[in-house]
């Protein structure tokens, strides 16, 4: 089973743009966090705006995963790191700082517990709360080296895309 753990303060003293997991189409191990927010001032802009709802601060920037709630029934697990998320770029954070989550991700995206998504969930929707009751291995370790393999393939491919690199690199870095 997957549970949240204490949370540690580890969220960025400086900067102004920070990345932001905001779900989008299915895809596995990497991309899709091409949007930024303005965080400066721990987010004093966008707490200053009445209609914005900022949910988990406490889990904001931490090293995670995250995935689009909507699926057709497997997950497209990918890394989050120093980024902001909100409900639609669903997140999981690890119990323990110690695991490794890549193992994880490689894991969950297995065919076994694609199954037991789509009997936990029993629509297209797959929120933390069904990902939760996942039974997960003890250990893990054979699934470290296929996560970072698949994940390293999937870098490649990505940066070599042209759109992709060049809106990460403008929009993304701390100004």
């Amino acid at each position: 089973m997957l549970s949240l753990g204490k949370v540690k303060e580890e969220k960025p003293t400086s900067g102004r743009w920070f990345r932001y997991a905001k779900g989008g189409r299915y895809q596995k191990w990497a991309g899709l966090i091409w949007l930024c927010l303005d965080w400066q001032d721990n987010g004093s802009r966008l707490k200053a705006f009445p209609q914005s709802v900022l949910r988990a601060q406490e889990y904001y920037f931490r090293q995670g995963l995250t995935y689009t709630p909507i699926s057709g029934g497997a997950l497209g697990l990918r890394r989050l790191e120093n980024a902001i998320f909100d409900v639609k770029g669903s997140s999981v954070f690890l119990h323990d700082d110690n695991q490794n989550f890549i193992a994880l991700a490689a894991c969950l995206s297995s065919h076994v517990c694609s199954y037991f998504t789509r009997a936990i969930s029993q629509s297209l929707e797959l929120h933390v709360g069904y990902l939760s009751q996942v039974p997960i291995p003890n250990n893990l370790a054979m699934f470290r080296g296929l996560g970072r393999l698949a994940e390293l393939l999937k870098l490649s491919l990505i940066s070599a895309d042209p759109t992709f690199r060049s809106l990460i690199d403008r929009f993304c870095e701390n100004w």
